[in-house]
């Protein structure tokens, strides 16, 4: 009697093919689910800043909202641009009108591990970036702005006294803080390096008191990043509150900068509260642990499931730790970065002085 070898039937490898589509589809919605419950809870942060912000619990809001309206009855001709930037620092400000459009575009549905690891950074950036004694750090580079407007009649906040020579000679004019801010402006064409900076149109008088210093031609890249500044958003914020390809421009920007022989200036070691200090210092550190264990944790052999237990643990921490902070102790976190530099402001009622 003779066997007669079987092949296997079609609907058998169908069957394969389905489970595999199946298996991987899992894991997509692994992925999915991961990148979906970031986005809920990125979303409350950003909403919980928000009430804080327009409670006026955070305490450079309030002093922008200060130097405002003061530079706005002594100085009339600056109204366009001292109302612009004290609405910088409400909820319909461009700071958090920049985090709000970035949670729009945030990626919910990665399709594979390498998305995920994108999502992943994108959350650590936006945590630190909601955080509440961060996010009114940011906001000093509003303050001094307005205080650079006055001629000296406000107080700068968390400048080093040293750093007035540097005003007297051009270096910190109107306008110098919020330079490289993606919000207030962009980089145009010409030049060398990442080019030269063109500020939007409702912050075009900066431009042109910008244009009585030295930099009578316009700031360009290489010039302004190889000095050093006492800018939030030049030493800490640039990789915050700025979208995945405002931080792809600076890194290309400062290659080409190397590539000419020209060295960006360190950020400075100390600017800000000390309570925003010790949040980026978290930050940081997660976001580095995250870089170094993502090949483990979202590799083959791990795969989505490996991450759904190790990246919820960053929320957790966040929610645990941030949040009651935040709201218990507002007062004294805010508190200590409203100190200042200069002398007390004369004929504004010294608010912000030593």
């Amino acid at each position: 009697m003779t066997h007669r070898q079987h092949n296997s039937p079609p609907f058998t490898w169908l069957l394969l093919l389905l489970s595999t589509l199946w298996m991987l589809q899992g894991c997509s919605n692994e992925y999915t689910e991961q990148a979906q419950a970031r986005a809920d809870h990125l979303t409350s942060r950003l909403s919980t800043l928000g009430e804080k912000l327009d409670a006026g619990q955070l305490t450079h809001a309030l002093l922008v909202q200060n130097y405002a309206n003061k530079l706005e009855h002594s100085q009339p001709d600056l109204a366009p641009i001292t109302q612009a930037l004290a609405k910088d620092a409400t909820t319909q400000g461009a700071l958090y009108q920049g985090l709000m459009q970035r949670l729009q575009e945030f990626n919910r549905t990665p399709q594979n591990k390498n998305e995920f690891i994108q999502v992943m950074k994108e959350v650590h950036s936006l945590e630190a970036a909601t955080d509440p004694a961060i996010f009114n750090d940011a906001l000093l580079d509003l303050v001094n702005t307005l205080a650079d407007l006055s001629a000296g009649e406000l107080a700068r906040i968390n400048i080093p006294q040293s750093s007035e020579a540097e005003q007297l000679k051009g270096e910190n004019v109107p306008g110098s803080y919020l330079v490289g801010n993606p919000n207030y402006g962009s980089w145009g064409q010409g030049g060398s390096g990442g080019g030269f900076w063109v500020f939007y149109g409702q912050y075009r008088l900066l431009s042109d008191l910008l244009g009585g210093s030295r930099y009578n031609r316009g700031i360009q890249y290489n010039d302004w990043n190889s000095r050093s500044h006492h800018s939030y958003h030049r030493d800490y914020g640039r990789d915050l509150y700025g979208s995945s390809g405002d931080r792809s421009h600076t890194r290309s920007a400062n290659s080409a900068m190397e590539r000419q022989g020209v060295k960006a200036a360190k950020p400075k070691r100390k600017y800000g509260s000390a309570a925003g200090q010790q949040r980026r210092s978290t930050y940081a550190t997660r976001r580095s642990d995250f870089q170094q264990t993502s090949g483990r944790k979202y590799g083959a052999s791990g795969g989505p499931r490996h991450a759904s237990t190790s990246s919820s643990r960053p929320s957790n921490h966040a929610s645990n730790q941030t949040k009651p902070r935040s709201s218990n102790r507002s007062s004294s976190l805010f508190g200590g970065s409203a100190r200042s530099s200069s002398r007390s402001s004369r004929g504004f009622g010294g608010f912000g002085g030593k």
